[in-house]
This record gives C-alpha cells, structure tokens and sequence, in this order.
C-alpha cells in the first residue's frame, strides 16, 4: 500500500532561494523563484518525472541544470560546467538542492510538515498488529 502525503500548495510560496559553496567561501548566489516560465522551462526540457527526480536529489545532473538556468548572476559561473565545478563537496551538493526546493516553495516550514507526516505514517506502519505464527519467544 502507497503512503499518501498531504501537502496544501497554499503553503508552498516560490521565492528567491540562497546557497553557499565551499569553493567561493563567504559567498551567496541567489536563485530566482520557481516561476511558471522556469516550470514550463524545465517541464519542456526534461519532463516532470525527470523534474521530480531531479528536484528530490536522485538525478544531479538535472538539478545542476536546473540550478543554472536559475541563477540570478552568473557572473562566477558563465557556463553549467564551471558552476560544476565549483561544486565540490557533499554539503555544496546539499545545498544548491535545498535552495532549489525553497526557490519551488518548499520552505522549511512545509518540509517540517512532511517529516512529520512521514513520522506519524511509519510509527502507525509499527504498531500494525502482528500476524500471530505460534512462535514462542524466549527473550
């Protein structure tokens, strides 16, 4: 059985999103709201189903793609390929996902929410009755 989360897209605001990389310290680069003219980019490009992967981290390609064509100044990175490179650790990684999922409006806020969802799923997931097998437990 599929566990269904329930997100009011009320909730979620597309805005101006923020991240750092460890090889421009002290640096911020903004990425632009994830408006309908960046969805319909995108949609058109890629599809939705490489969008939503993309968005949940499993194709990083398409999320640095994505992150590009976001960018508000693309003054330290001209092409996709030095924006890449200046990706260089796991957090980096991290943080230009996150700061695209805000730019979509997945604030920290609504993402609390669906921990929480997620939460209350497993820990009704663990209190299912167990299937009785005639085992006896010793311990």
């Amino acid at each position: 059985m599929q566990k269904v989360l329930k997100l009011d897209l009320k909730d979620m605001i597309p805005q101006s999103a923020f991240f750092e990389l460890s090889s421009h310290p002290g640096k911020k680069f903004e990425l632009k709201a994830y408006t309908l003219r960046v969805q319909l980019w995108a949609e058109k490009k890629y599809g939705k189903e490489q969008i939503e992967k993309a968005i949940t981290g499993s194709d990083i390609a398409t999320l640095a793609d994505l992150v590009f064509y976001m960018l508000v100044d693309k003054t330290c990175f001209p092409t996709i390929e030095d924006l890449l490179d200046a990706v260089v650790t796991f957090k980096d990684r991290e943080n230009i996902t996150t700061a695209l999922m805000e730019s979509i409006g997945l604030s920290q806020p609504v993402l609390e929410g669906i921990v929480k969802q997620i939460e209350a799923q497993n820990k009704e997931g663990n209190e299912a009755p167990q299937e009785k097998t005639g085992a006896i437990s010793t311990t």
